[in-house]
């Protein structure tokens, strides 16, 4: 009968300890959850420390007005507007390997696999700058206002917000292969593995172009100011800045699956292998892609650019001037 006490007693410490820990994890400030995500109920989830999402981020300092970000494989970039400048920063400790200059008013970057471009929005061009170091090995002239771009293997494609174009330029030796009309305002681009799509901020559209040629293949509506752009290997997902939704189209026929509340002004957008990360204004949030339910919210103002190391996610903040690592 003592036996039997002692193990009950045991039970209920044991029981009580988890819902202490489970309740100051939470008063330490826990990003703001949907209620119906809670894992505090799974033992296993408490043994491996993963009760609930992990809600501090590790900022590092960058250049001025950090806009885009992209991942090299080893390294986060980002593009930093306000002084000519992108940064380099070792992924795996958040160590700066370098700032480099580039053109006016950098916006966008983009890795081609050995290379980084970042778009120029002050000057019309792009500057192409070896991942190793940072040479530049050159800048060239797409049109005013060039925005964020998209690698499709062999070239890169530029949305020029000036003209209403996208530009397709080799990335071997940045010669402009050809430009092709799209929406009003087109801002951003991503590749599917055979199209390319460009998200139309005047518009509330995106276009399909066929990679191969720049044949438009379609023009899809979505919401208003639509601006970051990903593709989660089934589905194009668009942010629509001035609604806060995001929409997920078919990427096969442009087919609108869903219109989802992202909780932020939506702006940047990237895919984790499994959930859709949203950069915005003040948060940053994470949506399922199978059905677009929520899955956390932290805040992090002035939060624009987005990418997925393999890991971690990382954002830019324009309030901070930093890169922020979930």
């Amino acid at each position: 009968m003592k036996r039997t006490f002692a193990v009950i007693t045991l039970a209920l410490v044991a029981l009580g300890t988890m819902s202490l820990i489970s309740g100051q994890a939470q008063e330490a400030g826990a990003p703001s959850m949907p209620p119906t995500n809670s894992a505090a109920a799974n033992p296993l989830r408490i043994a491996l420390l993963r009760w609930y999402q992990a809600n501090t981020t590790t900022r590092f300092k960058v250049g001025s007005q950090p806009y885009g970000v992209a991942f090299d494989g080893a390294n986060i970039w980002t593009a930093n507007y306000g002084d000519a400048s992108v940064t380099k920063v070792r992924a795996s400790d958040g160590n700066v390997l370098g700032t480099f200059r580039v053109g006016t008013g950098p916006y966008g970057v983009t890795y081609d696999g050995a290379n980084m471009w970042v778009s120029n929005q002050g000057d019309g061009t792009i500057t192409k700058l070896r991942g190793s170091d940072g040479k530049s090995l050159g800048t060239f002239s797409v049109g005013s206002v060039p925005g964020w771009m998209a690698f499709d293997g062999s070239d890169i494609w530029v949305p020029v917000g000036g003209n209403n174009t996208v530009a397709k330029v080799r990335a071997s030796d940045g010669k402009v292969l050809g430009t092709f009309p799209v929406g009003v305002g087109p801002l951003a681009a991503a590749f599917d593995g055979d199209s390319v799509w460009v998200s139309n901020d005047d518009a509330k559209t995106v276009n399909k172009v066929r990679a191969s040629d720049g044949k438009i293949l379609g023009t899809f509506a979505v919401g208003s100011n639509p601006a970051g752009i990903a593709f989660d290997g089934t589905n194009i997902w668009v942010a629509n800045r001035s609604g806060g939704t995001i929409s997920k189209l078919r990427a096969s026929d442009g087919k609108l699956l869903g219109n989802f509340n992202s909780n932020t002004g939506a702006y940047g957008l990237a895919f984790d292998g499994k959930n859709i990360w949203i950069a915005g204004d003040p948060d940053v949030v994470e949506m399922r892609a199978s059905d677009g339910a929520t899955l956390g919210i932290w805040h992090v103002n002035g939060s624009i650019g987005i990418a997925f190391d393999g890991a971690n996610v990382w954002t830019t903040a324009l309030s901070d001037n930093s890169a922020h690592k979930f």
